[in-house]
């Protein structure tokens, strides 16, 4: 019997630029559109050496999306947004009698409100608004609340790994997400995930 893997399709936009790949996991697809990313990208590339510090020096400018995406890189557990479907404003028909005769006259649209879902790791939130940004940036508020004071998750070595073997891994993979989100966060630039597509049955 043919079995069919499931596949996810992964979109990265990186300021106004966007690219898509698809792997067997978020994860893959993640690092295959930021492989894409990073080659066919004209920014100029981050250097190896880490920053040994990520203050912001103006708070004021960075959106919520941005700053999460700062923390999520220190964390190592990329932010995933998923859009939900939007659904019209839930009082819209309870105000018809008010403003119903306003509506048809002039033909107002009906208000939507957008949904996201996002992921951080093991942890997840959702947002709303009245575009998908706002909806993103309300997402991102929430984890940035809940995540701020929680402790950098650690990996411990597997399969008989050193820490050495570790840093060592770490280094290689620091990996294209980081990559691209160290481009973006220089540049105070948005940067984001988003799973457009999922196919195949779930694994078991």
């Amino acid at each position: 019997m043919l079995q069919i893997n499931q596949m996810f399709s992964v979109q990265l936009s990186l300021g106004e630029q966007t690219w898509e790949s698809e792997g067997s996991s978020i994860k893959k697809a993640q690092q295959a559109v930021a492989s894409k990313a990073l080659t066919e990208s004209t920014l100029p590339k981050p250097v190896q050496k880490p920053p040994k510090s990520n203050v912001n020096n103006n708070p004021g400018s960075i959106t919520p999306t941005v700053e999460l995406n700062g923390l999520a890189m220190k964390r190592g557990e990329p932010a995933i947004y998923r859009p939900l479907d939007p659904k019209p404003f839930p009082n819209y028909r309870a105000n018809y009698n008010f403003r119903g005769m306003y509506n048809q006259r002039y033909h107002c649209p009906v208000p939507k409100i957008f949904y996201v879902q996002l992921t951080v790791g093991n942890n997840e939130f959702f947002g709303e608004g009245k575009t998908r940004q706002a909806a993103r940036h309300n997402a991102a508020m929430k984890a940035l609340q809940a995540l701020q004071n929680e402790p950098i998750p650690e990996r411990s070595p597997q399969n008989g790994e050193s820490g050495k073997d570790m840093d060592d891994d770490k280094d290689a993979n620091k990996s294209e997400i980081s990559l691209v989100f160290e481009i973006a966060l220089k540049r105070n630039m948005p940067v984001s995930f988003e799973v457009i597509k999922e196919s195949g049955p779930p694994h078991m």
